[in-house]
Formats: structure tokens, sequence, C-alpha cells
């Protein structure tokens, strides 16, 4: 049984057991987690002999990735025969990649260090918050994603993002703040910094029952951040 969803796409990373994980913002207003399987190709090129012992040593491997030898254009260089070696998610691609880094000489690599965002976006001709329409069964796994605007339209449906604002009372640069400013919708919070682990409880729960899709900070990476990792080791 499928279920059809519209919505923006807020987050894409890969997973060892799923291979794509995928947020997607509904216009129901819920945050859905969706997984795909993602088989993950990269290729090497140099002489011959060599392409094919290397896949002979592959085909070695606990798990052996699939290998063919194929034709592919090169940006300067034309057509090019190049070795596919094709994993099944992208983390294992990662892995064998730094392997492969490690153990050959004499080789090229070719799209083996596209990050997977880009890579996931461009198989499936998606971008950074793109209006979709998914289809996905009862456990989440997508059956189909299709973009329903394009990359170069100017006027396009903007998400309703929850957004969460973080500011100290003064200017750090300036003075200590005694306090913390949160503000998301309709909701505002003050946090005295004068405590510090209540600060932090204080603070994760708003961020755990808020839950923002972004979170913007008045002197965050210069003050707030740093001053919130720092109390957080500390206690």
């Amino acid at each position: 049984m499928t279920a059809e969803l519209l919505g923006w796409v807020l987050d894409v990373y890969p997973d060892e057991a799923d291979g794509a994980v995928i947020w997607l913002l509904g216009e129901d207003g819920q945050r859905h987690c969706l997984t795909e399987p993602f088989k993950t190709t990269f290729y090497i090129a140099g002489e011959r002999a060599h392409l094919a012992a290397i896949r002979k040593h592959l085909s070695e491997r606990k798990i052996p990735p699939q290998t063919v030898f194929a034709q592919r254009r090169e940006l300067y260089q034309g057509m090019l025969p190049v070795l596919a070696i094709q994993t099944e998610n992208p983390v294992a691609q990662e892995r064998l990649f730094q392997w492969m880094q490690r153990t050959y000489r004499r080789i090229q690599y070719y799209d083996a260090k596209i990050p997977f965002p880009i890579r996931y976006g461009a198989g499936r001709g998606i971008f950074p918050v793109a209006k979709c329409r998914v289809t996905a069964d009862s456990r989440g796994v997508i059956q189909t994603i299709h973009p329903l605007e394009g990359r170069w339209e100017v006027e396009y449906a903007l998400p309703p993002l929850r957004s969460l604002l973080i500011e100290p009372d003064r200017d750090p640069n300036h003075a200590q703040p005694e306090m913390l400013h949160l503000r998301g919708g309709e909701e505002e919070w003050e946090i005295p910094l004068a405590e510090p682990r209540p600060l932090l409880t204080q603070v994760q729960h708003i961020l755990d029952s808020y839950d923002p899709d972004v979170v913007l900070a008045r002197w965050g990476d210069g003050w707030l951040f740093p001053y919130l990792a720092e109390q957080a080791e500390a206690h």
C-alpha cells in the first residue's frame, strides 16, 4: 500500500542501512522521515591490465561491489574506458573509495568524492527545498519522487518552515549577557545564564518540544554556540 505526499525537501543524508534518508516537510505541516535504497557508482581509469587486476581483487572482498568495464565521457579527453564500481549504499561507497586510495596507485577516480546530497539531487532531479510529489509505502520507503518546480524558477511557493530565534539580552562583545531570549512562532522564553545546568536543560527541552526546522542566532558563531558547547562539556 502506497501513500502520496506533497511537500518540500528539508534534508538528505546517507545511511548504511537505508541508503538515503530524506526529510520532507509536508503540505500538512508534518515532518516525514523517508528512506530510499540508493546504489552508488564511481569510476576508475588507468591501464586495462591494472584495472582488470583491481577488478579481480575487489571480487574477493567479503562484500564485493558490482564492477563492469564501460565507456564514459571525460570533460577534456572525450570517451574514456573506465571500470564502473557500484556499491549497495553511499556509506559503503565512501569506505571503499578511502580504502582504494590507500591500496592502489596509478589510477584516476571519477565521481568518487561527490557530496551525497548533490549526488542524490542530481540522480533524482531535485534540489534543496524543492517542492516534490512523493509516493512511499507503509514503511516510509520512497517509491517515486518528482519535483513540482524547476530549479531556475524565480517565483515559487515558500515552505512553512518552523524557525526559532535565540539571542542574548546584550551584545557579548561589550558586556557579559545575563539572559537568553528565545522566540518560536507565538511562544517566547527567557532563561537566566547564571546557572548553566538549568540553562542547558531548558534549551534542550525547547529544541525537543518546539522542533524547529531553522535556528537563527544573534552572535551565534562568535559567542552563543561556543558558550553552550563549553557549558555542555563542563556539566
